[in-house]
């Protein structure tokens, strides 16, 4: 028994082995890519061309015997050229949704042919960066958002340190969260993002500033009391004493008679 599971083990390996390593493709969105079989993929009775992203899906299918003949896949009925004595197709104006792994499976063997694997970049472009908040005390959450795909996300800042513990990126980078802001934490900070097509960068101006409070300070409330008894208070003692004067002045009413 032993040795049974031995020699399957030994099998999986060799398979494993015989597999192509992968070839990785670059191209620019709008590009043509063509994926191209080996030689001795000419000899296989039925093989495959397939797409794996998040879910798999045949491309072309080359049939050489009985009867020689070509399926493609309705999806890809208006986006690829092929050439079926060559077992080669050609993928038409390709986008960033057509990244992914590229096989040529030999259907009798069930083994792999070919192996590619596409990356599709637009070109870079200019990336935007927001926050979430200006007050201390608070999370700050810097996002630098990019419409296309990127490789990389770098951020600057100028004078702070990179070893302050509350400085955090999250999301492959896209977004740097500063925990508990302080006014010495604003400053200019700058997204530096990267593809194989370019690279592009964007600064924000973060002023940090303390939280407006609803209703009177302190001081304010202070200032209001003081007001009120040096101002507002003789105020309305003379205003009453007037009044007083004039209540008591008022000439009696005149009877007119009449003999």
């Amino acid at each position: 028994m032993k040795i049974y599971f031995f020699l399957v083990f030994l099998r999986a390996q060799n398979l494993l082995s015989e597999l192509p390593d992968p070839i990785k493709v670059v191209a620019a969105a709008g590009n043509n890519v063509k994926f191209t079989a080996p030689k001795n993929s000419l000899k296989a009775r039925l093989s495959t061309w397939m797409f794996f992203n998040h879910r798999s899906s045949d491309i072309i299918e080359f049939v050489m015997s009985p009867k020689s003949r070509t399926e493609v896949n309705p999806m890809y009925q208006n986006r690829i050229l092929f050439y079926s004595s060559l077992h080669t197709f050609v993928l038409l104006d390709v986008q960033e949704a057509d990244s992914g792994v590229y096989k040529l499976i030999d259907r009798d063997h069930n083994t792999t042919l070919v192996h590619e694997v596409l990356d599709v970049f637009s070109p870079i472009a200019f990336p935007r960066i927001s926050s979430n908040s200006s007050e201390v005390n608070t999370v700050i959450a810097l996002t630098c958002f990019v419409p296309v795909k990127v490789l990389s996300t770098t951020w600057l800042a100028v004078g702070k340190s990179t070893l302050d513990e509350r400085y955090k990126l999250i999301d492959n980078n896209k977004t740097l969260v500063i925990d508990r802001a302080q006014e010495t934490d604003s400053g200019t900070y700058t997204c530096l993002v990267k593809n194989p097509l370019g690279e592009a960068t964007n600064s924000y101006q973060l002023t940090l500033k303390l939280p407006i409070r609803s209703g009177l300070s302190r001081p304010g409330l202070i200032i209001s009391v003081v007001f009120g008894i040096v101002f507002a208070t003789p105020l309305t003692l003379v205003i009453g004493y007037v009044l007083v004067r004039y209540r008591c002045h008022v000439p009696p009413a005149v009877t007119r008679i009449h003999q």
